[in-house]
């Protein structure tokens, strides 16, 4: 609705005050990232090169707030301790 375009940032998230910039990954990103908003959902688009030839990876994912425009910390309970998934690529 309001025309703005959506980007990805590579940004390390180390404190509650990240720099939100590109920032340099513990893994290869070998080619930028791109995103899109649809249907009221977020949908990141990004090639990953998994460290030392593995072929696993450990996601987790966590909603946390924004205030004031800085993330804020998330709940410790509930979805957020079920947000996790080991991904075997072969």
């Amino acid at each position: 609705g309001g025309g703005g375009a959506v980007s990805v940032l590579t940004t390390v998230l180390e404190s509650y005050s990240p720099s939100l910039r590109n920032g340099t990954l513990g893994f290869g990103v070998p080619s930028p990232p791109a995103a899109e908003y649809s249907a009221g959902a977020y949908t990141i688009y990004a090639t990953v090169a998994l460290p030392g030839n593995s072929t696993t990876q450990n996601t987790v994912w966590q909603a946390g707030p924004v205030r004031g425009g800085a993330i804020a910390m998330h709940p410790t309970s509930g979805p957020n301790l079920m947000s996790t998934k080991r991904q075997d690529f072969l």
